[in-house]
């Protein structure tokens, strides 16, 4: 089998999160980052949604 096939068939994505909260500041660096990445030649508007 190939390698690259092998490694999309086997690959899994386990998470753990740590309990500590984002700063608010923290979340004003993500957005604010947020609005300077790509988004199709300016032709794709962002849409940030904070809860």
């Amino acid at each position: 089998m190939n390698d690259s096939i092998g490694n999309m068939k086997m690959r899994r994505s386990i998470r753990q999160y740590k309990p500590d909260r984002v700063s608010p500041d923290g979340i004003a660096q993500i957005i604010g980052d947020r609005l300077f990445a790509a988004n199709g030649m300016g032709k794709q508007s962002p849409t940030i949604a904070v809860f």
